[in-house]
């Protein structure tokens, strides 16, 4: 079941592509500019660990906070927006910001939260499972990110540990976050009451995760194959990959955002998939 899930929200977004653009277009080209704002201030050599320059990137944190915001509120728009209109038809207008009366103050914390939440058991899982690892192949628990040296099945293996633990961060999120649309259609429902109330789909919701971590591996790999590349290729190719690094990133998000709202629609509604 969890692979139907993952295609019938998959249909969703693409079949209604036209709501699901005016869902997140402006919030898109929000979190957009405030990504490029940041790499911008970070500047383009990040390979530059001189004094100098970890002293540079600490200076605008209270700007990286902000931009934090920013996703979240942008993130809770968008959500809030598919979320209803998934759970209640209720479809955005032609030129979609945000609606009177939405809980986004409390939805961005809730989110918040569970990205804490998540993040944090992703990072211990790489670490956990390098660890673990790192007897066969040399991967240090204190640095799992190979460098540009490591060998083939180090990068294999690191990538490996990075789908298991981001599929897992996923299905945590699946199981604690159906209080995001119960919160949009006016609802409450905590961390606790959402774990137990996914009880009987959490096979499913592991499949499902496992499918978006899949698909949104999708840009990291045309990456790989960016960086094999030289020549007037390499432009061409990079192009490729924004664009599909672009559409796969919207994906994922909407899917994320729908399969929360349909499971919660299943499990809380009882409506049938």
């Amino acid at each position: 079941m969890g692979f139907r899930i993952f295609a019938l929200c998959l249909r969703q977004v693409l079949v209604n592509w036209r709501v699901a653009l005016r869902v997140s277009w402006f919030w898109g080209l929000v979190s957009m500019s405030t990504n490029y704002f940041l790499i911008f201030l970070v500047g383009s050599n990040i390979e530059d660990q001189s004094p100098a320059f970890q002293q540079s990137t600490a200076i605008p944190m209270p700007i990286y906070l902000a931009s934090l915001a920013v996703y979240l509120i942008a993130f809770a728009a968008i959500a809030i927006g598919w979320h209803r209109y998934i759970l209640r038809e209720e479809e955005p207008d032609r030129f979609y910001v945000i609606r009177a009366g939405w809980p986004v103050a409390r939805y961005v914390w809730k989110s918040f939260l569970l990205l804490w939440i998540t993040a944090t058991v992703a990072v211990v899982l790489v670490i956990a499972l390098s660890a673990i690892a790192g007897s066969v192949v040399g991967i240090p628990p204190d640095n799992p990110v190979p460098g540009p040296d490591a060998s083939p099945i180090a990068l294999i293996i690191f990538h490996i540990l990075v789908l298991l633990s981001g599929t897992i961060a996923i299905w945590l999120g699946l199981r604690l976050g159906l209080g995001l649309p119960a919160m949009a259609v006016g609802k409450k429902l905590s961390f606790a009451e959402s774990f137990k109330l996914t009880e009987p789909i959490a096979g499913s919701a592991l499949i499902a995760a496992f499918c978006i971590m899949v698909l949104g591996y999708i840009p990291v790999v045309l990456q790989q194959f960016v960086g094999f590349m030289g020549g007037a290729a390499i432009d061409m190719a990079s192009l490729v990959w924004f664009v599909v690094g672009l559409a796969v990133a919207w994906l994922v998000i909407l899917l994320g955002i729908g399969i929360l709202t349909v499971a919660y629609g299943h499990v809380a509604e009882n409506r049938p998939l």
